[in-house]
């Protein structure tokens, strides 16, 4: 897997990434966050193919990195390595229980866990998206 900062080129493919694993189009709010990330923001890509990718934002305490949406979690935590390596200061990530591998690799570099969320549905018994591909959420605010 390789990792590269995010392009203009990358806008031809990165929504359509993301809309099956969000469960709904935010090409608006990615362009902000993408904007808002600076020189963070990365794709991962396997083979030439892109397969993830890693936004965020600076807060007013800490940087908040999110959405991650990968293929498997090596390539997140290639692409939040690339993040961390650009960040000074705090930084947070809400990333999904079910990833448990990546949320071990992250508290073992530092991170510890400090809320936890459980997203629910009406109506919609079985969810929204592909929470096997969203690593890391934007934040609840903007999940």
């Amino acid at each position: 897997v390789a990792v590269r900062a995010l392009a203009d080129r990358d806008w031809s493919w990165l929504a359509r990434l993301d809309l099956p694993v969000f469960g709904a189009d935010r090409q608006a709010l990615l362009q902000c966050l993408a904007r808002r990330s600076g020189d963070f923001a990365c794709v991962a890509e396997r083979n030439g193919t892109p397969s993830g990718f890693l936004l965020g934002r600076g807060g007013r305490t800490a940087t908040q990195i999110g959405p991650v949406i990968a293929d498997d979690p090596h390539s997140a935590r290639r692409m939040i390595d690339h993040a961390l390596a650009r960040l000074r200061g705090a930084v947070l990530i809400d990333t999904l229980e079910r990833h448990t591998a990546l949320r071990e690799q992250l508290q073992g570099a530092g991170f510890s866990v400090e809320r936890g969320y459980t997203r629910m549905a009406l109506a919609h018994p079985q969810g929204f998206g592909d929470a096997n591909r969203m690593m890391a959420i934007a934040g609840p605010e903007l999940a």
